[in-house]
């Protein structure tokens, strides 16, 4: 299961992998620390309110891996979605 995250895919996507389906998604942001945000925004245009999209987030992606290009090279880091309260963030 793999897919690019557009609009209220998102839905379908966290239902997937938190039942049991193994898969990655692809989601475009500016960097590892915007990926909550992005995730939040797609989730609100979903209907999701934050804490749901917050706890299906978690449960449904063991790790999040950035591919950036800093001073021209590419640089990869990775970190966990964890819920603080009804929002979502990650820890690097």
């Amino acid at each position: 299961f793999r897919r690019v995250l557009f609009r209220s895919e998102i839905v379908d996507v966290l239902l997937a992998l938190t039942s049991g389906h193994l898969g990655f998604a692809t989601v475009h942001t500016r960097g590892l620390e915007h990926v909550p945000a992005r995730l939040t925004a797609l989730g609100r245009v979903a209907g999701l309110d934050p804490g749901a999209l917050a706890e299906l987030a978690v449960a449904a992606f063991d790790t999040v891996v950035s591919c950036e290009y800093i001073d021209g090279g590419v640089t990869l880091r990775a970190g966990r979605l964890t819920r603080r309260g009804d929002v979502l963030a990650v820890d690097t």
